[in-house]
């Protein structure tokens, strides 16, 4: 049985885009969710602890996530829980894992812009991904260029644009 988790928080890191050696894309980051509290006789907003997930996100979803998400930015993620158990007696730990199956930016105090990915060009761009090593080389607008292979990923794809992000958050 898998858990299916939606949290609301933030990037606590830039997400980083890798390819492992099936070939596959994956993009890992960090989210923090912090509970707030009003305190109802002063009306004064405090943290009241944080949660931190290590999430993973796969696939075509993992190049969207590594060209739109930004560490700082509030966001939604909605995927597969597990919990890692690791350490030894003496210092035993917990992991709280998320496999992505959707993330984007929550609008509660800001807004975005959606760029759609046509079909053709996210068939070239999985066509022009290495076996192993590199990521694919990016022409001018973000896309892959068949053949081609760059040791970091570049996008000069436009990046969305947070409103109000200065805005004190109650999560």
């Amino acid at each position: 049985m898998t858990d299916r988790i939606t949290i609301e928080g933030t990037a606590g890191t830039t997400p980083q885009l890798r390819t492992i050696p099936s070939g596959r894309q994956v993009a890992n980051l960090r989210v923090a969710s912090t509970l707030r509290k009003q305190d109802p006789a002063t009306g004064q907003w405090s943290d009241a602890g944080t949660n931190w997930y290590s999430v993973a996100v796969w696939g075509d979803l993992a190049a969207h996530v590594v060209d739109s998400i930004r560490q700082g930015d509030p966001v939604l993620v909605v995927g597969r829980q597990r919990i890692v158990a690791w350490g030894d007696a003496d210092r035993p730990s917990t992991t709280v894992e998320i496999d992505a199956e959707a993330i984007g930016h929550s609008l509660r105090f800001g807004t975005t812009s959606f760029q759609r990915v046509s079909r053709a060009a996210a068939d070239a761009a999985s066509a022009a991904q290495p076996a192993a090593g590199g990521q694919p080389a990016v022409d001018e607008q973000g896309w892959a260029t068949p053949g081609g292979t760059s040791d970091a990923h570049q996008s000069s794809a436009p990046q969305p644009a947070l409103v109000g992000a200065d805005v004190e958050t109650p999560f």
